[in-house]
């Protein structure tokens, strides 16, 4: 499973915030210092100091003048790259590259991390197609998801009569250059075959043994038979009987002669006389052909219908003739006339359309009329180069086409393997002979089909023979009921028997039983057979069992009704979902899970309208990840970019709400510092069950800290005098069974809920942790609409349009909506009239809540439920009858449900009429809100430690997007100067640590006591100062400066 490493982003973001702050604040207090530290302090350095040196290369010897150079303002102008940031942290070029990993474990994709890593964050969704390539072939998926391929040569290829494509691995453009090797190829792990192949002529073939010529003189003799004539086309002898050309093949003993009607249009005629005339008919035979007649029916039926009878009285004229004959392979193949060495033409004939010509008299493309009396004509063929290695077909690529040799298509990968699919199974242009080839169904046994075999199937209407085109199938096909069951189909069509097993039936002489004879196929009906055909006749197919398990690969299953044509309609492939291909469960990849029931078609859309947490595993404690779930591919550059600083750092940037106490017993104090932390941990773990470890927290040095961080004495420092330590969490108890249920201030905002994982080691282990997981989510989806310039909404299906989920038997079950017209499934399906098939919708989200499976019977949650933002409560000021709606926090949110993101409302400082800030009884800073009228607020709470520092401006805090971060430092600099030594230390930015004065030691805390005797330089009179009670500016004068006069303790 695919798990989000992506949290390094918030990380280093963090540390470059932090290293800002950190030079700004700590040495930019004192006059001059920060512009020094800016220009001169290196970041490695500073780095080192906080712990995070692994995040900042070793040779990184940046400034911090040239970090914000090289990454914020880069970001903000859209160029930064992740190469940048690589320059700066290897460790996130480390993370990056564990993502990538995980992406690619998924077994189906590869990525171009040159392209991922070059390109500007800002434009890598629009680059995705070009990032993400999808490698997997049917092989390995085959043996990643554990089904059987079928036995069939085209796909699983054959050893014995190999199956071989030749794919083009990269592609000429317009200009004559060529494109680089595919990614499809250069990407993926399979060692694939490459080659370039040459042109070449031939005038000759090979059929088993022989060398045979393309065009072959043959000699006939010439007969003549007086008293023919023609009716439809039909020839007839003089006594009315319908004639036949007899074709014998084989030695004496063996031989067998096929018989077929005789035609105008047969090659045999020779000439025809004028209607009426007494001039006979002129026929050229081979050796092997003669006239035929019907005599009456056989003796026996199972070896011949009729008995066919020699025409006596065929005249020998004593004259031959020399015929031109193009081998029946080649009649439709584009032929070529040499013209000199090396130079050939085309010589088959092409009309105003650029189209070939057909013969009509003899079947075939016809042939120039420039070129007819060539007596060698070639085909245009390809020799194929040596073997070459991946680097060597990149180089090769440069100047020509480059192919990749598989022995049929399951090695490729599936977009390459389906275009495959899709060009050999075009049912206009396929042969019997390809047929014969690709499935291993044997056809050129039989001599009457050999007349056809290499006929392409679109040609069959114009170019058979009459007595051809009627020759029943299974007249001329050894066919039993052990054939191949798409020989059956193809011959007998659907009028054959089959017991209640599905198994052929034959009577007592080994005949298949007819059972309508009005589907029996002649070799006429052949390209409609063939379109009748589908996939389960030419494979067998298991179905699973009545649990779902065990049966065919999924695939299969899928197309097991689809046709021939079928399987080269890209609307029908475009209509399969991804899930009908693969097995995917709850426990696949959640990319895999999201695209389960998507069609093909439609991944490359939806791909840019998955969310984040569609694709990833994202755990809620990722500020990042959390804060981003919802973004899609298409809006995460700008959702980046809107992010606000407040809503990535909110755990460690706001005051949190209280967990408990954890309070020592007697006789554990701050002097017994082991025993104290074993309690501590002992409580904790109480507490954990409640919260869960990760999400409590200690306060101290300005900030909140996990409790596993702190050491004993540490610990010790923070018990207070009741002997407690307060402990915090950045989530909010709401609810609790059967207690406490604050939920009515909770309505459409997420909630969370503590939950139990447990993993098993390698080992057999088992260990539990505990993390806080959504409870609330989408519960109901409707119809899209699309929103014009004018405003009006339009539903993106026709209104009445049917929708379909998909169900266990591979089938669809109408998805009924509720009473609000709303549905409860994301993803469904509806009959799309201009493909006519079906197509995938992704719906967009109608109502929000909890999540139904967290909910009991009585409608109420089962378990406890938290939040991370609690309501802001309006504040009246001054005048209650003011329309002004007030709140004593900067940081306002609203959920927005439809895209399931907080909104960061735009809050501004209140201020009277004088410029100065209003505030509440309590001192707090109040803001006003706009464009959020009817929403219901929250807030995080108030800003604290470190980060006043660079969010509060003139006391008030100042909402800031991660883009314009660069923004806040401006106030480090006047916060700091205002700020006291009591305020930087207990903020966590100075450190200061316990002095003896005589024989006293005193704490940081008595050290804030110590007064300084300030003399007055225009009296006599002096003053007295606390030293937590100057800010650092007046420290340094007071103490350098020669104005204190004594230092008072105590």
């Amino acid at each position: 499973m695919v798990k989000a490493n992506l949290s390094f982003g918030g990380k280093l973001l963090l540390i470059i915030l932090t290293i800002v702050i950190y030079t700004l604040v700590v040495v930019g207090a004192i006059a001059g210092i920060g512009y020094y530290a800016y220009k001169k302090v290196k970041v490695r350095d500073i780095a080192e100091m906080l712990h995070a040196e692994q995040w900042i290369a070793e040779d990184y010897t940046g400034t911090i003048e040239t970090l914000v150079k090289d990454i914020l303002s880069k970001f903000g102008s859209g160029e930064l790259t992740l190469n940048d940031l690589f320059t700066v942290s290897p460790a996130l070029e480390e993370k990056a590259d564990g993502l990538v990993a995980n992406i690619e474990n998924i077994g189906l994709f590869k990525v171009d991390t040159d392209v991922l890593y070059s390109t500007p964050v800002s434009g890598i969704t629009s680059n995705f197609a070009n990032t993400v390539v999808v490698t997997a072939s049917m092989r390995s998926l085959s043996s990643t998801f554990g089904f059987d391929l079928p036995n069939v040569g085209m796909i699983s290829g054959s050893e014995e009569n190999p199956v071989y494509f030749y794919t083009a691995a990269n592609s000429q453009n317009e200009d004559g250059s060529f494109t680089e090797i595919g990614k499809a190829f250069a990407l993926s792990d399979g060692a694939y075959s490459y080659l370039t192949r040459t042109e070449a002529y031939f005038s000759t073939y090979t059929s088993g043994e022989d060398t045979l010529p393309v065009v072959q003189s043959v000699t006939k003799k010439l007969y003549t038979l007086s008293g023919v004539t023609v009716q439809d086309r039909q020839l007839y002898d003089a006594q009315g009987r319908r004639l036949y050309i007899g074709t014998t093949t084989g030695e004496d003993g063996s031989s067998s002669t096929v018989y077929t009607r005789l035609t105008t249009n047969n090659d045999a005629v020779q000439t025809i006389p004028e209607e009426g005339s007494e001039i006979p008919f002129t026929f050229a035979l081979r050796e092997n052909e003669w006239l035929y007649f019907v005599s009456g029916p056989a003796e026996d039926p199972e070896s011949d219908t009729f008995v066919y009878e020699r025409v006596g009285d065929l005249a020998d004229t004593q004259k031959t003739v020399l015929t031109r004959e193009i081998a029946a392979r080649y009649k439709y193949t584009p032929l070529y006339a040499k013209i000199s060495e090396g130079e050939y033409v085309l010589a088959t004939a092409v009309d105003e359309n650029n189209e070939y010509v057909i013969d009509a008299d003899n079947g075939g493309y016809a042939i120039d009329e420039k070129y007819q009396n060539e007596t060698e004509l070639y085909y245009l063929d390809y020799i194929d180069g040596e073997a070459l290695t991946l680097e060597g077909a990149q180089e090769a690529a440069k100047t020509q086409l480059v192919y990749v040799k598989t022995n049929g298509i399951a090695d490729l990968p599936l977009t390459e393997a389906m275009d495959s699919l899709s060009a050999v199974l075009d049912m206009n242009s396929m042969t019997l002979a390809d047929f014969e080839r690709y499935f291993g169904v044997e056809l050129s046994t039989n001599a009457v089909l050999e007349h056809v075999l290499y006929v392409p199937l679109g040609r069959f209407g114009s170019a058979l023979n009459e007595e051809i085109e009627n020759v029943a199938l299974k007249d001329v096909l050894t066919i039993t009921a052990d054939s191949p069951y798409a020989l059956i189909r193809l011959a007998y069509g659907n009028g054959f028997a089959t017991d209640e097993n599905g198994n052929v039936m034959t009577d007592e002489n080994g005949n298949i039983v007819v059972t309508d004879e009005s589907e029996i196929r002649t070799i006429g009906d052949l390209s409609a057979g063939f379109d009748d055909l589908t996939i389960s006749d030419f494979v067998e197919i298991e179905e699973p069992d009545e649990n779902g398990k065990g049966g065919s690969a999924k695939l299969l299953l899928a197309i097991k009704d689809w046709t021939l044509n079928d399987l080269s309609s890209s609307d029908k492939i475009d209509s399969l979902s991804l899930g009908d291909l693969i097995d995917i469960t709850d426990d696949s990849a959640k990319i895999l899970t999201a695209l389960k029931d998507v069609a093909i078609g439609n991944i490359a859309e939806t791909i840019d309208d998955l969310s984040l947490s569609d694709i990833l595993e994202i755990d809620d404690s990722d500020a990042l990840l959390s804060n981003l779930k919802n973004s899609t591919l298409s809006t995460l550059a700008d959702d980046i970019s809107e992010l606000s600083v407040q809503s990535l750092f909110s755990d460690g940037m706001y005051e949190q709400g209280s967990a408990g106490t954890v309070t020592a017993p007697d006789g554990i104090d701050s002097m017994n510092e082991d025993a104290l932390k074993e309690y501590v941990v002992q409580e904790f773990e109480k507490l954990s069950a409640v919260y869960g470890k990760d999400n409590l927290y200690l306060y101290g040095n300005g900030g909140y800290v996990a409790y596993t961080s702190y050491s004993a004495e540490e610990l010790a420092s923070l018990l207070r005098a009741d002997g407690s330590i307060p402990v915090y969490s950045p989530y909010t108890a709401v609810y609790e069974p059967n207690g406490a249920n604050e939920l009515s201030d909770y309505a459409n905002v997420p909630l969370y809920y503590l939950e139990k994982v447990t993993t098993t080691g390698e080992d057999g282990t088992e260990s539990v942790t505990y993390k806080m997981s959504a409870t609330t989510g989408t519960t109901a989806w409707k119809i899209p609409t699309t929103t014009d310039e004018g405003g009006t909404e339009t539903p993106a299906l026709p209104a009445g349009t049917k929708l379909y989920a998909p169900n266990e038997k591979g089938g669809y079950t109408l998805a009924e909506p509720d009473e609000l017209g709303y549905y409860s499934q994301k993803t469904l399906w509806y009959y799309d009239t201009a493909s006519e098939g079906m197509k995938s919708i992704s719906l967009a989200p109608a109502a929000y809540g909890i999540l139904p499976a967290l909910l009991g019977p009585d409608g109420a949650p089962t378990i406890a439920l938290f939040a991370k933002l609690t309501p802001a409560a309006e504040y009246t000021y001054t005048d209650p009858s003011s329309q002004t709606a007030y709140y004593t926090t900067g940081n306002l949110f609203w959920y927005d449900t439809a895209n399931e993101k907080w909104v960061q409302a735009t809050a501004t400082a209140a201020r009277d009429d004088d410029g100065a800030l209003l505030k509440d009884t309590n001192g707090n800073v109040l803001y006003t809100v706009e464009g959020a009228d009817g929403k219901t607020l929250y807030t995080y709470g108030r800003v604290i430690g470190t980060w006043k520092y660079l969010l509060l401006e003139d006391g008030a805090e100042r909402p800031c997007t991660v883009q314009n971060v660069g923004s806040l430092v401006t106030n480090v600099s006047a916060n700091i100067k205002a700020a006291t030594i009591r305020a930087l230390y207990e903020d966590g930015l100075i450190g200061i640590s316990a002095i003896t004065i005589g024989s006293v030691t005193y704490s940081p805390s008595q050290m804030m006591e110590i007064r300084f005797k300030i003399r007055n330089a225009e009296s006599t009179e002096e003053t007295t100062e606390a030293f937590g009670d100057m800010t650092l500016g007046r420290f340094i004068e007071v103490a350098f400066m020669g104005l204190a006069s004594n230092v008072v303790v105590g």
